[in-house]
Protein backbone atom coordinates (compact mmCIF):
# COMPACT_ATOMS: atom_id res chain seq x y z
CA UNK A 1 0.00 0.00 0.00
CA UNK A 2 1.48 3.55 -0.41
CA UNK A 3 -0.23 7.02 1.06
CA UNK A 4 -0.26 9.21 -2.09
CA UNK A 5 -0.93 12.03 -0.55
CA UNK A 6 -1.82 13.43 2.72
CA UNK A 7 -3.20 17.08 3.86
CA UNK A 8 -4.40 18.63 6.71
CA UNK A 9 -6.29 21.94 8.18
CA UNK A 10 -6.28 23.63 10.94
CA UNK A 11 -8.77 26.25 12.26
CA UNK A 12 -7.49 30.09 12.09
CA UNK A 13 -7.25 30.62 15.64
CA UNK A 14 -4.68 28.67 17.91
CA UNK A 15 -5.18 28.85 21.60
CA UNK A 16 -2.78 29.15 24.25
CA UNK A 17 -3.59 27.80 28.00
CA UNK A 18 -3.77 31.27 29.00
CA UNK A 19 -6.64 31.85 26.25
CA UNK A 20 -8.60 28.45 27.18
CA UNK A 21 -8.57 30.16 30.78
CA UNK A 22 -9.85 33.50 29.67
CA UNK A 23 -12.61 31.61 27.92
CA UNK A 24 -13.03 29.81 30.93
CA UNK A 25 -13.40 32.67 33.26
CA UNK A 26 -15.49 33.87 30.72
CA UNK A 27 -18.32 31.22 30.51
CA UNK A 28 -18.18 30.76 34.27
CA UNK A 29 -18.68 34.15 35.10
CA UNK A 30 -21.65 33.92 36.89
CA UNK A 31 -20.25 32.31 40.05
CA UNK A 32 -18.52 33.34 42.69
CA UNK A 33 -15.00 34.51 41.68
CA UNK A 34 -12.79 32.08 45.13
CA UNK A 35 -14.75 29.52 42.98
CA UNK A 36 -13.80 30.10 39.79
CA UNK A 37 -10.37 30.96 40.92
CA UNK A 38 -10.10 27.54 42.96
CA UNK A 39 -10.84 26.00 39.18
CA UNK A 40 -8.51 27.92 37.23
CA UNK A 41 -5.33 26.92 39.44
CA UNK A 42 -6.51 23.24 38.92
CA UNK A 43 -6.98 23.97 34.84
CA UNK A 44 -3.45 25.49 34.90
CA UNK A 45 -1.33 22.85 37.42
CA UNK A 46 -3.40 19.98 35.07
CA UNK A 47 -1.79 22.08 31.84
CA UNK A 48 1.68 21.75 33.39
CA UNK A 49 1.23 18.37 34.33
CA UNK A 50 0.35 17.44 30.83
CA UNK A 51 2.53 19.42 29.06
CA UNK A 52 -0.31 21.14 27.13
CA UNK A 53 0.66 24.53 25.51
CA UNK A 54 -1.16 25.08 22.52
CA UNK A 55 -4.28 24.12 20.48
CA UNK A 56 -6.25 25.22 17.30
CA UNK A 57 -10.15 25.75 18.19
CA UNK A 58 -12.93 27.32 16.05
CA UNK A 59 -14.78 30.06 16.65
CA UNK A 60 -18.51 29.61 17.04
CA UNK A 61 -20.60 29.63 13.91
CA UNK A 62 -17.28 28.60 12.07
CA UNK A 63 -18.31 25.63 9.31
CA UNK A 64 -16.62 22.35 10.36
CA UNK A 65 -16.83 19.91 7.73
CA UNK A 66 -15.68 22.62 4.80
CA UNK A 67 -11.87 22.12 6.07
CA UNK A 68 -12.25 18.34 5.20
CA UNK A 69 -13.56 18.95 2.01
CA UNK A 70 -10.54 21.62 1.19
CA UNK A 71 -8.26 18.63 2.86
CA UNK A 72 -9.50 15.92 0.38
CA UNK A 73 -9.53 18.54 -2.36
CA UNK A 74 -5.92 18.93 -1.99
CA UNK A 75 -5.06 15.39 -1.31
CA UNK A 76 -6.82 14.33 -4.31
CA UNK A 77 -4.96 16.75 -6.64
CA UNK A 78 -1.73 15.75 -5.65
CA UNK A 79 -2.54 12.36 -5.75
CA UNK A 80 -3.74 13.01 -9.40
CA UNK A 81 -7.16 12.28 -9.06
CA UNK A 82 -10.42 13.88 -9.54
CA UNK A 83 -13.95 13.22 -7.48
CA UNK A 84 -15.03 11.06 -9.65
CA UNK A 85 -12.18 8.67 -9.23
CA UNK A 86 -12.97 7.93 -6.33
CA UNK A 87 -13.26 4.31 -5.40
CA UNK A 88 -14.25 4.20 -1.76
CA UNK A 89 -14.08 6.65 1.11
CA UNK A 90 -13.37 5.64 4.37
CA UNK A 91 -14.49 8.46 7.11
CA UNK A 92 -12.24 7.79 10.30
CA UNK A 93 -13.00 10.54 12.85
CA UNK A 94 -15.17 11.21 16.14
CA UNK A 95 -16.12 14.29 15.14
CA UNK A 96 -19.28 14.55 13.37
CA UNK A 97 -22.52 16.00 13.71
CA UNK A 98 -25.39 12.62 13.20
CA UNK A 99 -25.06 9.41 14.17
CA UNK A 100 -26.28 7.86 10.57
CA UNK A 101 -25.75 8.17 8.19
CA UNK A 102 -22.07 7.54 7.62
CA UNK A 103 -20.20 10.65 7.89
CA UNK A 104 -18.20 9.32 5.08
CA UNK A 105 -21.53 10.18 2.45
CA UNK A 106 -21.32 13.36 3.55
CA UNK A 107 -17.74 14.06 2.50
CA UNK A 108 -18.75 12.10 -0.72
CA UNK A 109 -21.83 14.22 -1.14
CA UNK A 110 -19.85 17.40 -1.04
CA UNK A 111 -16.78 16.24 -2.98
CA UNK A 112 -19.26 14.88 -5.90
CA UNK A 113 -17.54 11.55 -5.39
CA UNK A 114 -19.99 10.39 -7.56
CA UNK A 115 -18.58 6.73 -7.91
CA UNK A 116 -17.54 5.99 -4.75
CA UNK A 117 -18.86 3.90 -1.77
CA UNK A 118 -18.51 5.48 0.93
CA UNK A 119 -18.28 4.22 5.24
CA UNK A 120 -17.23 4.69 8.73
CA UNK A 121 -15.43 3.16 10.82
CA UNK A 122 -15.29 4.76 14.70
CA UNK A 123 -12.56 2.99 16.99
CA UNK A 124 -11.76 6.29 19.07
CA UNK A 125 -8.56 8.34 18.83
CA UNK A 126 -6.86 4.71 16.90
CA UNK A 127 -9.62 5.33 13.92
CA UNK A 128 -7.18 6.26 11.61
CA UNK A 129 -4.65 3.80 11.73
CA UNK A 130 -6.85 1.08 11.87
CA UNK A 131 -8.23 2.99 8.53
CA UNK A 132 -5.12 1.92 7.19
CA UNK A 133 -5.36 -1.47 7.86
CA UNK A 134 -9.29 -2.09 6.61
CA UNK A 135 -7.63 -0.12 2.98
CA UNK A 136 -4.76 -2.43 2.48
CA UNK A 137 -7.58 -5.66 3.15
CA UNK A 138 -9.61 -4.25 0.53
CA UNK A 139 -7.27 -3.75 -1.96
CA UNK A 140 -5.67 -7.26 -1.55
CA UNK A 141 -9.03 -8.35 -1.93
CA UNK A 142 -8.73 -6.77 -5.41
CA UNK A 143 -12.12 -4.53 -4.38
CA UNK A 144 -10.60 -0.75 -5.12
CA UNK A 145 -8.23 0.88 -6.61
CA UNK A 146 -7.97 3.98 -4.52
CA UNK A 147 -9.27 5.10 -0.90
CA UNK A 148 -9.78 8.70 0.68
CA UNK A 149 -9.34 8.47 4.38
CA UNK A 150 -10.67 11.36 5.75
CA UNK A 151 -11.74 13.01 9.22
CA UNK A 152 -13.02 16.18 10.73
CA UNK A 153 -12.06 16.37 15.10
CA UNK A 154 -13.37 20.26 14.40
CA UNK A 155 -16.26 21.31 16.39
CA UNK A 156 -14.91 19.42 19.04
CA UNK A 157 -15.20 22.04 21.64
CA UNK A 158 -18.72 21.76 21.91
CA UNK A 159 -18.51 18.19 22.90
CA UNK A 160 -16.54 20.18 26.36
CA UNK A 161 -18.39 20.28 29.51
CA UNK A 162 -17.05 23.88 30.00
CA UNK A 163 -20.05 25.55 31.82
CA UNK A 164 -20.61 22.41 34.09
CA UNK A 165 -16.86 22.69 35.41
CA UNK A 166 -17.11 22.05 38.91
CA UNK A 167 -14.14 21.32 41.31
CA UNK A 168 -15.79 17.46 42.19
CA UNK A 169 -16.14 16.73 38.32
CA UNK A 170 -13.21 18.60 36.30
CA UNK A 171 -11.05 14.92 37.22
CA UNK A 172 -13.85 13.90 34.42
CA UNK A 173 -13.74 16.99 32.44
CA UNK A 174 -10.87 18.61 32.38
CA UNK A 175 -8.74 16.45 29.55
CA UNK A 176 -11.75 18.29 26.74
CA UNK A 177 -9.82 21.37 27.46
CA UNK A 178 -6.43 19.98 26.15
CA UNK A 179 -8.08 18.78 22.74
CA UNK A 180 -7.20 20.65 19.66
CA UNK A 181 -9.26 20.37 15.92
CA UNK A 182 -7.52 19.47 12.94
CA UNK A 183 -8.80 17.58 9.54
CA UNK A 184 -6.66 15.61 7.51
CA UNK A 185 -6.82 13.35 4.46
CA UNK A 186 -5.01 10.86 3.03
CA UNK A 187 -5.34 9.00 -0.96
CA UNK A 188 -4.18 5.46 -0.31
CA UNK A 189 -3.52 3.55 -3.25
CA UNK A 190 -2.62 -0.53 -4.12
CA UNK A 191 1.24 -1.59 -4.59
CA UNK A 192 4.30 -1.16 -2.53
CA UNK A 193 5.30 -3.22 0.13
CA UNK A 194 2.34 -4.00 3.06
CA UNK A 195 2.19 -2.35 5.99
CA UNK A 196 2.15 -4.46 9.92
CA UNK A 197 -0.77 -4.00 11.48
CA UNK A 198 -1.07 -5.51 14.93
CA UNK A 199 -4.12 -4.77 17.56
CA UNK A 200 -5.51 -5.44 20.88
CA UNK A 201 -8.57 -3.75 22.68
CA UNK A 202 -8.49 -3.89 26.49
CA UNK A 203 -12.26 -3.66 27.31
CA UNK A 204 -12.03 -3.70 31.06
CA UNK A 205 -11.64 -0.10 30.38
CA UNK A 206 -14.60 0.58 28.45
CA UNK A 207 -15.77 2.91 30.85
CA UNK A 208 -12.63 5.59 31.18
CA UNK A 209 -13.63 7.69 28.40
CA UNK A 210 -16.62 8.76 26.46
CA UNK A 211 -19.28 11.09 24.68
CA UNK A 212 -22.50 8.99 26.31
CA UNK A 213 -25.81 9.34 24.63
CA UNK A 214 -28.83 10.74 26.30
CA UNK A 215 -30.08 6.67 26.58
CA UNK A 216 -26.24 5.57 27.45
CA UNK A 217 -26.92 3.90 30.89
CA UNK A 218 -29.82 1.72 29.02
CA UNK A 219 -27.32 0.37 27.21
CA UNK A 220 -24.05 0.21 29.72
CA UNK A 221 -25.45 1.03 33.34
CA UNK A 222 -22.82 -0.06 35.33
CA UNK A 223 -19.83 1.29 32.88
CA UNK A 224 -20.50 5.11 33.35
CA UNK A 225 -19.35 7.74 36.05
CA UNK A 226 -22.59 8.66 38.20
CA UNK A 227 -21.88 12.25 37.10
CA UNK A 228 -21.30 11.66 33.73
CA UNK A 229 -23.63 14.24 31.19
CA UNK A 230 -25.24 13.39 28.27
CA UNK A 231 -23.21 14.31 25.14
CA UNK A 232 -20.52 15.54 26.73
CA UNK A 233 -16.69 14.36 26.70
CA UNK A 234 -15.20 12.75 29.90
CA UNK A 235 -12.21 11.10 30.42
CA UNK A 236 -10.75 9.24 33.47
CA UNK A 237 -7.55 9.82 32.42
CA UNK A 238 -5.44 8.27 35.39
CA UNK A 239 -6.56 4.47 34.28
CA UNK A 240 -7.15 5.45 30.96
CA UNK A 241 -3.64 5.90 30.78
CA UNK A 242 -2.31 3.32 32.69
CA UNK A 243 -4.79 0.92 30.65
CA UNK A 244 -3.29 2.05 27.64
CA UNK A 245 0.17 2.03 28.77
CA UNK A 246 0.30 -1.21 29.82
CA UNK A 247 -1.58 -2.81 26.83
CA UNK A 248 0.83 -1.14 24.19
CA UNK A 249 4.16 -2.57 26.31
CA UNK A 250 2.37 -6.13 26.33
CA UNK A 251 1.82 -5.93 22.90
CA UNK A 252 4.75 -4.44 21.41
CA UNK A 253 6.23 -7.29 23.18
CA UNK A 254 4.15 -9.33 20.83
CA UNK A 255 4.69 -7.56 17.64
CA UNK A 256 8.37 -8.97 18.07
CA UNK A 257 9.93 -5.35 17.04
CA UNK A 258 11.93 -5.02 19.99
CA UNK A 259 14.07 -8.30 18.38
CA UNK A 260 14.80 -6.24 15.61
CA UNK A 261 16.38 -2.09 14.48
CA UNK A 262 14.67 0.62 15.83
CA UNK A 263 12.62 2.19 13.31
CA UNK A 264 13.87 5.93 12.33
CA UNK A 265 10.64 7.54 13.53
CA UNK A 266 7.64 7.25 15.65
CA UNK A 267 4.74 9.01 15.93
CA UNK A 268 1.67 8.16 19.16
CA UNK A 269 -1.35 9.26 20.03
CA UNK A 270 -0.27 12.06 22.05
CA UNK A 271 -3.27 12.47 24.15
CA UNK A 272 -0.51 14.44 26.64
CA UNK A 273 2.80 14.98 26.44
CA UNK A 274 3.75 13.40 29.73
CA UNK A 275 1.59 10.13 28.40
CA UNK A 276 4.01 10.14 25.28
CA UNK A 277 7.07 10.41 27.54
CA UNK A 278 5.87 7.39 29.44
CA UNK A 279 5.31 5.25 26.29
CA UNK A 280 8.21 5.56 24.00
CA UNK A 281 10.85 4.10 27.08
CA UNK A 282 8.21 1.57 28.08
CA UNK A 283 8.69 0.09 25.12
CA UNK A 284 12.43 0.64 24.20
CA UNK A 285 12.05 3.07 22.01
CA UNK A 286 14.01 6.43 21.81
CA UNK A 287 12.06 9.94 21.91
CA UNK A 288 15.04 11.70 20.23
CA UNK A 289 13.82 9.64 16.95
CA UNK A 290 10.14 10.63 18.34
CA UNK A 291 8.10 12.94 16.92
CA UNK A 292 4.93 14.67 19.13
CA UNK A 293 2.87 17.20 18.35
CA UNK A 294 1.18 17.27 21.49
CA UNK A 295 2.15 20.62 23.27
CA UNK A 296 1.80 22.57 19.76
CA UNK A 297 -1.58 21.30 18.35
CA UNK A 298 -3.44 19.48 22.04
CA UNK A 299 -5.02 15.65 21.77
CA UNK A 300 -6.19 15.95 18.07
CA UNK A 301 -8.60 13.07 18.09
CA UNK A 302 -8.20 10.55 15.73
CA UNK A 303 -5.97 13.35 13.19
CA UNK A 304 -3.17 13.34 15.85
CA UNK A 305 -0.91 10.85 13.93
CA UNK A 306 -1.94 12.08 10.32
CA UNK A 307 -1.30 15.54 11.64
CA UNK A 308 1.92 14.47 12.96
CA UNK A 309 3.08 12.92 9.86
CA UNK A 310 2.35 15.44 8.00
CA UNK A 311 4.22 17.86 10.69
CA UNK A 312 6.88 15.54 10.25
CA UNK A 313 7.55 15.93 6.34
CA UNK A 314 6.91 19.39 6.60
CA UNK A 315 10.37 19.25 9.39
CA UNK A 316 12.21 17.10 7.61
CA UNK A 317 11.56 14.10 9.83
CA UNK A 318 9.73 11.56 7.30
CA UNK A 319 10.87 11.51 4.12
CA UNK A 320 10.97 8.37 1.10
CA UNK A 321 12.21 5.75 3.18
CA UNK A 322 11.88 6.34 6.70
CA UNK A 323 11.53 3.11 8.70
CA UNK A 324 8.25 4.87 10.32
CA UNK A 325 6.11 3.02 13.76
CA UNK A 326 2.61 4.69 14.30
CA UNK A 327 1.71 4.05 17.74
CA UNK A 328 -2.66 4.18 18.56
CA UNK A 329 -3.68 4.08 22.19
CA UNK A 330 -7.51 5.63 22.80
CA UNK A 331 -10.93 4.89 24.17
CA UNK A 332 -12.20 1.19 24.03
CA UNK A 333 -8.98 0.99 25.83
CA UNK A 334 -7.74 0.36 21.97
CA UNK A 335 -4.35 -0.17 20.88
CA UNK A 336 -2.39 -0.82 17.90
CA UNK A 337 1.06 -0.35 16.07
CA UNK A 338 1.35 0.43 12.61
CA UNK A 339 4.94 -0.18 10.86
CA UNK A 340 5.77 0.78 7.37
CA UNK A 341 8.40 2.13 5.13
CA UNK A 342 7.44 5.57 3.96
CA UNK A 343 7.51 6.03 0.14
Amino acid sequence: MKIAALKYRLPPTRRSNEDVVAFVRERLGGRPAGEVNDLVRLIEAGFAYAGSRYRYWLDDGEPVLDHAIEAARDALAEAGLRPQDVSAIIYVGVGRGCLEPASAAAVQMRLGAVNATSFDILEACVSWVRGLEIAQALFKAGRYGNVLLVNCEMGMRRFGAIDELRRDNLDLYFSALTVGEAATAAVLLPGGEDFDFHFRTWPEGFGYCMIPLSNARAFMPDQLPENAIADRFYAMSLPLVNTALKGLERLYGETGYGNGPLPDLTLIHSVSERASRQAIPLMGLDWDRHFDIHASHGNTVSASIPLGMALAAEAGRLAPGTDTLLIGAGAGVSTGFCRFVYQ
